[in-house]
């Protein structure tokens, strides 16, 4: 049997070499970078329709875009647990008002080590009340456009009369502090 020459390794690593390298480009870098194509694509579709929404020309198109807005949640970060109690009230004392519900007391529960945000506690304000069914949808519906609003914890609803026009409400919102 003959022995590989030197040369003959040589020749072998470079077919080895180009074999791979060829595998690669084939099975690796060419999909991404057609993926990369289409994200491009897409996000230059996304854009160009964004800059056809033009507030200042019609009602219609500033309709839309609040309506687009609107989807976007908007969140701002946590912060200490003294600041945030103060900001998260506030505006959720905002949200009652504008849907004209009058609480009849409002007060935090003790905050809790949050079990899905590392580093964060979960500070919970219980709101009592009593407001019409209308009101309590309004106020639902609002309840995601403040920023420091995280989740519903509770909700229960009682009816008070008869006709049931009137409801206790006991809901107790969250969110997040440093």
């Amino acid at each position: 049997m003959n022995q590989i020459t030197k040369r003959d390794q040589r020749a072998i690593l470079i077919a080895v070499i180009f074999i791979g390298l060829l595998s690669t480009h084939h099975f690796a870098i060419k999909p991404w970078l057609t993926h990369w194509d289409q994200v491009k694509a897409k996000t230059s579709a996304a854009q160009a329709k964004l800059k056809k929404i033009d507030t200042t020309s019609s009602t219609k198109a500033a309709a839309e875009q609040k309506h687009l807005l609107g989807k976007v949640p908007t969140f701002i970060m946590p912060t200490q647990e003294d600041k945030q109690r103060l900001l998260f009230e506030k505006q959720f004392t905002q949200q009652l008002k504008q849907v004209g519900i009058k609480p009849k007391s409002l007060k935090y529960l003790p905050a809790q080590k949050s079990k899905t945000v590392s580093g964060a506690k979960l500070l919970k304000l219980q709101c009592r009340s009593t407001a019409n069914f209308s009101q309590i949808l309004d106020l639902l519906a609002t309840l995601p456009q403040n920023p420091y609003f995280v989740s519903i914890e509770e909700i229960d609803l009682k009816a008070q009369d008869e006709g049931r026009q009137k409801f206790d409400l006991n809901l107790t919102v969250s969110t997040f502090t440093l």
